[in-house]
Parts: structure tokens; sequence; C-alpha cells
């Protein structure tokens, strides 16, 4: 399957011209295994598509129940060919308590000119009897010297994403002595209104508060909200980022960027995507700064999650 993907982005004279182009192509490789490649080319001086980036992913399932999953990104270098900039080795396994273990690590470039580890991310998700699940996510950094310190605890209480269900994610960072503090927490609500329409609401809390000097606590910091509409002919999604006032120890939020996506099946089968985004400028208004158009043959759908960029 091949996605195909066109950026357009407003030029110095008004009129839009093509900023990026984007092709995604998934295989099956096996009965096991799963691959896709995901290209992303610029526009050279004569308009012509130059590779900057090269995504891979490959995915191994095994009769067990286990996954493991290899993402690799590779950019351009100076010399016009592709170097591998980071590298996530993802490895998931059910547990005998019915709960699942997660374990990733994250690869950057050394000066050893190869990938050494340098993130280790673990995950436990434990189903309730309720319908929820607890989920608990710890985050290690690597000293550079084969030690690894704890950088951020994680604990989620995760809905089964009905509507009218609320999600409660909190955040623990170590102190000065090492202590575990509560230092950012995120609400999220969903709901139904109508047949058709449905909303997502995120709150983000925070003991940081932009232009804020000292510890704070825990205070609004953002809202991200979308609302969905679909029906036979057209599914979108209308999406608005807002943001502390710099210097605002009162929670005030402004509206910083705005997404409209709009998704239509056409005549010959395929999915038109069409993608719109307006941010804030220097004066403070909002104003159409991306606009994204591509076919896909991906069946007849929008994701009601955060936009890609």
């Amino acid at each position: 399957m091949l996605d195909q993907t066109v950026v357009e982005t407003i030029g110095l004279d008004g009129r839009y011209v093509l900023y990026m182009d984007t092709e995604r192509e998934s295989v099956r490789v096996d009965a096991r295994t799963a691959r896709s490649v995901e290209e992303t080319f610029a526009r050279g001086p004569n308009g012509e598509k130059v590779l900057i980036q090269e995504r891979r992913e490959e995915t191994l399932s095994l009769p067990t129940g286990s996954h493991r999953v290899v993402r690799t990104v590779a950019n351009l270098d100076v010399n016009g060919a592709l170097q591998t900039v980071q590298q996530e080795v993802i490895d998931s396994k059910q547990l005998g308590t019915g709960a699942r273990e997660t374990n990733s690590v994250i690869l950057l470039p050394n000066p050893n000119e190869g990938l050494g580890p340098v993130m280790q991310i673990q995950e436990i998700a434990r189903p309730q009897a309720n319908g929820t699940t607890d989920v608990e996510r710890y985050s290690w950094l690597s000293d550079g010297a084969g030690h690894w310190q704890l950088q951020e605890v994680e604990s989620r209480i995760q809905q089964d994403g009905r509507p009218g269900s609320t999600e409660k994610d909190s955040v623990l960072r170590p102190d000065s002595t090492g202590t575990l503090q509560l230092v950012e927490q995120t609400i999220r609500t969903q709901k139904k209104l109508g047949a058709d329409q449905e909303s997502e609401i995120t709150e983000t809390y925070s003991t940081t508060v932009p232009g804020v000097a000292g510890e704070n606590s825990l205070q609004i910091v953002g809202r991200e909200s979308a609302s969905r509409r679909h029906n036979s002919s057209e599914h979108s999604v209308a999406r608005q980022i807002e943001s502390a006032t710099p210097g605002s120890a009162t929670g005030d939020l402004r509206s910083i960027e705005q997404t409209l996506d709009i998704v239509r099946p056409t005549a010959n089968g395929l999915v038109q995507e069409n993608r719109t985004i307006y941010s804030i400028d220097t004066n403070g208004q909002l104003r159409q700064v991306w606009i994204s158009l591509g076919e896909t043959d991906k069946p007849f759908a929008i994701d009601f999650g955060k936009p890609r960029r």
C-alpha cells in the first residue's frame, strides 16, 4: 500500500507553492513481519524532488503474543548520503497476570561512529475489573558512563475510549534530593455531542508556568480541544490549541493554533485529505500558514488524534 501526501505553503507572493512530498509504503514481508518505509522529499532549486529523510519501521509478531518493533530515522548529510540519526527498539510481552510490559531503548550516534543507548523506557499496563487500565511508565537517561538515572515516572488511568470517559495522567520527577514530586497532570475528557459529532478536551496542569519564576503549585498551562463530525460524504476534525499567557500566574490561556482536517472520498475510489493550519503571528493574531493536500487508498476515515507535521 502506497500513501502520498503533498504539502503546500504560502510563498512570498501570497500564492501556494509546493513545499514537501511524503511517500509511505507498507508491505507484509511474511506472516510475522510487517515493514513500512516513509520518504520525505523537499524541493530543489529547479523544483525537483530531493530526498531529505527516510523513516523505516519493522514489526515482528511472535505466537506467544510478544512483539518487537524497530524504528530507524535517517537524514541526508552534507555529502548527500543518508545517515542514521536515531533508532528505537521496542519489545512488548504479555505477563502472566494479564498485564503487558513494554521496554524501549532509544539509540543515538556516538563518537565511535556507531549507535549507543541514551534512554530507556519501561511501561506496564494492568487491566482493572472496572474496565480501566492502570499504566505506569518509567524513564531513565544514560550518564554516558554506563549508569542510568531515573528521570520521570508517569502514572495513567486509561479508560476504554467510550464517549463520556475521562483519563488522568500524572508525572513525577525527582527533586534536588532525589525525592519524586508531582510536576504535571493531564486530564482528558471525551463527549458525545450528537449522532455524528464528538469532542475531546485535554487540559494540562504544571508547576512550571511560562514567564513565572520560582516553584509554583499546579496551574493550567494548556488546553487542546477537538471536535469531530462524520457522515457518509465527509469526515472533519477541527482542533484548537491554547497556551498560558507568558508571565501570567492566573491561568489565562490564549489560542495559538487552529487546525482543520477534512477527508472526502473521490470518484476514482481514493480518499482526498485536506489540512489547513492557522498559527499566531507576532501581533497575536491567527493567520493561515500551512495547507496540505494528499490522496490515499486508506479506508475512508480520519485520525482523531493530534495532527501530523
